[in-house]
């Protein structure tokens, strides 16, 4: 049955969008819910690709008119591996908090949150202004046996909840917030009034939905349902004198199965049929034998796993015809035979077992890497031949940051270097193909002997935007809307697939850059103006800008652990640099001539921080210059820089066995027993080998939190 999987980091705040994290370990076929809290009148405006919105959300929290407080509930079953964000964007800057749920085991097809069919049935409720101390009564009706319950409820003054009997608390933020919770094993047809308590609230609004568990016909994770028919039919007939025998078969066959996630389904059907019939020695007899089979077989399987939908017919008829010479005599033989057999996925490969991404990515493996040419809108042209090695780079502080070299040698293709795109893929048999970004040629030397062969560099497109330079002074006034002017900037280099989180920052004091300037450095300046990361190409090739989040607060990616599950190798570096590490830091804006200049100081009071101030027992200071929309935009940027600063005391680089969607600014565990290490570590640098043997090399940063 579903279960509870993992959750993204909670976000709060006040802004016109919301950037939740994505939970760890959302592959191809998890299913994911967003529930958002939504201060005032603001409405939910964008939603990613292939969210739905649950029936009966968003509830109203407060029932007094257009000033409402949502509730919303988003939910999608993910096609790739999805990793940093998932960005909704609001009708208005207000107070918002939100948490990303992936759960694991969700039986669903077609459309999320179809009320009509299953897995979900929804009921929701919301109350008034008066004080209460229960939450809204939620009843609901499940269609399937062993279903998982989700239950969310919202309040304003953040009582402290206590879920409903039965279930677990996963989620609480407080005050103005969402408490989400969650229950087993409910039965098919169960209906009731599902409510939780707070100690005292008003504007309370609650959210009741189903996901469909295992049922009959299905098999839990990593099981498998075999459902297997056989029919044997034998019928026999003699003709009387005069008369006429009829020996007549009609078989009529539905067989159904589905499988739980990871698991695989068996639909087969085997039919052996025989029917004879024999005329007499008379005139004018006739002796007919028919058959007539009809045969439906469907297999359904979910998320990472396969259905067989087998038929298997064995049909024989057999009958004596009249004497020789009889006059009027005959005998007739008919077999009329309707199959069908569907299935989602068909494999005459029936598996022992199907396994969970963890047991993959930490078993032995098979990888392989491709190649894909693409023209200059992205769009494939077909795959690269004579590839014989290469290497793809990224770091964490560079401008472009994916690189890498590639060898290919001449066996005829035609392929112009001057305008060429590439799109490698990584392939880890049983995982969906991850490609790994879309870069351009810089350079493409060709070198000739017994045969010829180029050395190709590559860099990934935000070099489109480094190489394009503006032809002119490029100023932006006071009032400049930020993010749109990002945009426009991005555009403007011919690039439409992009993903700036939307701001409502702008410039307080007008900015110019001189000719020749690149767009790149324009577009970073910017958005270090209201402390996002720096612009960066993501694994699809698209351009994102989003805010940045301090290591300490993203989400971990993977989780590097020793012992009989370890993908690393058990040798490796860490590097501690303690010299030049500041506790304090001072930075300042410049001012215009009308306008004084901002100033931030952020210190390092962290008594668990060997750099602290106290521990230390000195102040060791230093001083910066930044731009910034804002005070609160120049203090977040000022302890970002301080936690940077501080982060350079511990990096360790270390060869594992690749892992799909890993980049530099992701975080990760990491846990070496032996040398007493298990912390967060963000991802400053990996380099991945195009090689299925090889190992990648990958640099992490130690997490400091301030």
């Amino acid at each position: 049955m579903p279960t509870f999987g993992a959750a993204g980091a909670d976000l709060e705040g006040s802004s016109s969008s919301v950037n939740v994290a994505v939970p760890s370990g959302v592959v191809a076929g998890s299913y994911v819910t967003v529930i958002i809290f939504v201060d005032g009148a603001a409405q939910v405006t964008g939603v990613p690709t292939g969210f739905t919105l649950a029936p009966g959300a968003p509830v109203n929290v407060n029932q007094g008119g257009p000033g409402a407080h949502r509730l919303y509930v988003y939910g999608k079953r993910a096609t790739g591996n999805d990793t940093g964000t998932y960005n909704f964007t609001l009708s208005a800057n207000v107070f918002r908090k939100a948490v990303a749920v992936r759960w694991d085991g969700v039986i669903s097809t077609g459309v999320p949150w179809d009320p009509g069919s299953e897995p979900f049935n929804v009921s929701t409720a919301q109350s008034g202004n008066t004080n209460v101390s229960t939450s809204p009564a939620v009843s609901i009706t499940t269609s399937v046996a062993d279903t998982l319950l989700i239950w969310v409820a919202s309040n304003w003054l953040g009582g402290a909840w206590t879920p409903p009997t039965g279930f677990t608390e996963r989620w609480d933020t407080g005050e103005r917030a969402a408490t989400l919770a969650d229950m087993g094993k409910a039965s098919a047809g169960a209906t009731g009034t599902v409510q939780g308590s707070c100690a005292a609230s008003d504007k309370q609004g609650a959210w009741l939905g189903a996901l469909m568990g295992e049922g009959e016909g299905v098999q839990p994770s990593e099981g498998s349902a075999a459902l297997d028919v056989t029919v044997e039919v034998a019928a026999t007939g003699r003709a009387a004198a005069q008369g006429s025998a009829g020996v007549t078969l009609d078989v009529s066959l539905t067989v159904s199965g589905r499988a739980a996630a990871q698991g695989s389904a068996d639909v087969t059907l085997s039919v052996d049929v025989s029917a004879t019939g024999s005329d007499l020695e008379q005139e004018g007899g006739s002796a007919a034998v028919t058959l007539d089979v009809s045969i439906s077989a469907t297999g359904r399987t979910l998320a990472v796993g396969t259905a067989d939908v087998g038929v298997a017919l064995d049909v024989s008829a057999t009958g004596d015809a009249p004497i020789p010479g009889a006059s009027e005599g005959s005998a007739s033989l008919t077999a009329e035979v309707s199959i069908s057999a569907s299935g989602v996925a068909v494999s005459r490969v029936i598996p022992v077992r199907a396994l969970t991404r963890e047991q993959i990515l930490s078993g032995n493996r098979n990888t392989r890497f491709y190649l894909d040419l693409l023209d200059t809108n992205d769009s494939p042209i077909g795959r690269i031949e004579g590839v014989v090695g290469g290497k793809l780079d990224w770091v964490y502080n560079a401008v472009v940051k994916g690189a890498g070299q590639l060898v290919v040698e001449n066996v005829g293709q035609d392929i112009n270097w001057l305008t060429a795109r590439i799109r490698p893929w990584m392939l880890i048999e049983g995982l969906d193909p991850q490609p790994l970004g879309v870069f351009l040629p810089s350079e493409a030397p060709q070198f000739f002997g017994i045969g010829n062969r180029w050395e190709i560099k590559l860099l990934d497109k935000t070099t489109i935007l480094d190489g394009d330079t503006v032809a002119q002074t490029y100023s932006l006034p006071v009032g400049a809307v930020i993010t749109d002017e990002i945009v426009t900037l991005i555009e403007s280099a011919g690039i439409t697939n992009h993903a700036i989180t939307p701001s409502a920052a702008t410039l307080t004091v007008p900015k110019v850059w001189p000719p020749a300037t690149p767009k790149i450095r324009i577009i970073n300046d910017l958005l270090a103006a209201i402390n996002y990361f720096s612009l960066y190409a993501n694994f699809d090739g698209q351009m994102v800008g989003a805010p940045y989040v301090l290591p300490a607060r993203r989400p971990i990616i993977y989780e590097f652990l020793d012992g009989s599950t370890s993908i690393y190798k058990p040798e490796f570096k860490k590097d501690i640099d303690i010299l030049g590490i500041p506790n304090r830091l001072t930075i300042t804006t410049m001012g215009t001539g009308t306008t004084e200049g901002l100033t931030s100081t952020q210190e390092n009071t962290n008594p668990n921080s060997p750099y602290s101030i106290a521990n230390r027992g000195r102040v060791i200071g230093k001083a910066e210059s930044a731009e910034a929309t804002d005070q609160a935009t120049l203090d977040a940027y000022t302890l970002r820089r301080l936690v940077e600063l501080t982060s350079q005391t511990a990096e360790i680089e270390v060869y594992h066995a690749p892992v799909p969607g890993l980049t530099v600014n992701q975080t990760v565990r990491f846990r070496r027993v032996p040398a007493g290490i298990d912390a967060r570590h963000t991802v400053i640098k990996t380099s991945l080998e195009l090689s299925g043997a090889a190992l990648a090399q990958t640099t992490f940063r130690e997490v400091v939190d301030l």
